[in-house]
């Protein structure tokens, strides 16, 4: 828990490379998405593997989930993204997703600031008590659900608009 932030350093690092890398095929994916009127299957999968790779990096620092994270978001981290098979997206949708994502892009940015300040009082709890307390973990872990819905929404993984809607099957499993 102590140096968690300096152990996050390489992972800044990669993910800086990897957003670079998914921005820049974005404008493709969506022409791919309008065109043909589903994602494209390895635009769709490295997207994907982005997505995972973010929801592990995501929870590993906002002390929602404990052990390291690996750097190409593979399955079986105790926090993982499910994402729907490759799907038909409607091409209207698609053709404006830009400007329908920006509430719940702006929405989730809001919510980003919030997992900073618990994460870091979090912090000092996990310090004072060996542990993240649920109520802050539970927290972030929803934060974090919305960002990732958000994300696979403005990145074409789903034509699904990010929902607020809370619950069990929504949190991590516990520890």
């Amino acid at each position: 828990m102590l140096l968690r932030g300096v152990f996050a350093i390489p992972h800044y690092v990669w993910l800086a490379g990897w957003t670079v890398c998914v921005v820049a095929i974005a404008p493709l994916h969506w022409l791919v998405v309008l065109v043909v009127g589903r994602p494209w299957r390895p635009l769709f999968r490295l997207t994907t593997a982005y997505l995972r790779y973010t929801t592990h990096f995501g929870a590993y620092y906002a002390l929602v989930a404990n052990p390291f994270p690996g750097f190409l978001g593979w399955r079986g981290y105790p926090v993982e993204l499910v994402h729907p098979a490759i799907e038909p997206q409607s091409r209207w949708k698609t053709l404006v997703r830009g400007a329908l994502a920006i509430p719940a892009w702006v929405f989730s940015q809001v919510l980003d600031r919030t997992v900073d300040v618990v994460a870091f009082l979090g912090w000092f709890a996990c310090l004072a008590l060996g542990r993240m307390p649920k109520g802050m973990r539970d927290l972030n872990a929803y934060v974090l659900r919305y960002r990732q819905q958000t994300l696979g929404y403005l990145l074409l993984v789903t034509d699904a608009y990010p929902q607020l809607a809370s619950g069990e099957r929504y949190l991590p499993e516990q520890d």
